[in-house]
């Protein structure tokens, strides 16, 4: 977790919190050299009585990682989860707003929120890279935003 913290994104390193819930009771107690492609499907059969198969890969993505870091540092000769496919996942849901939506939205929104609304839907940004605009991200000669990180 310490790895985590350092260098992601709070919201990547809080998913690796709950990935890490879930992977420890199974995987803590096992040495390195313990951990191969059938313990990880084991582990996936486990979890697909309990979770979402969109949960598991969440799981399966930090385990990769973190063996992939053991590599890296001279742990482990390779990744036994890199053979390991991950689950299928239902497609996601893409709606658009209609241009009454995007009107009645606007009109019922309190002025605070007002331009964050507006330059959500007109750039397709995130809550949280809107919320990190400074001033010097935005160059309105060029009508352009940089988005960091």
């Amino acid at each position: 977790l310490i790895f985590s913290k350092a260098n992601k994104m709070p919201s990547s390193h809080r998913r690796d919190k709950v990935s890490l819930k879930n992977l420890v009771p199974y995987f803590g107690d096992k040495y390195l050299y313990e951990i191969s492609p059938r313990e990880i499907e084991n582990y996936k059969v486990l979890r697909q009585a309990k979770v979402t198969n969109a949960c598991i890969n969440r799981e399966l993505a930090c385990l990769k990682h973190m063996l992939n870091k053991a590599v890296e540092w001279g742990y482990l000769k390779n990744n036994p989860a890199s053979r390991v496919k991950f689950l299928k996942e239902p497609p996601g849901r893409v709606r658009y707003l209609t241009q009454e939506e995007i009107k009645r939205l606007i009109e019922v929104s309190p002025p605070y929120l007002k331009s964050i609304i507006i330059t959500a839907l007109n750039t397709g940004m995130r809550k949280s890279e809107i919320l990190r605009l400074k001033w010097i991200d935005v160059d309105f000669n060029l009508r352009t935003i940089m988005i960091k990180n």
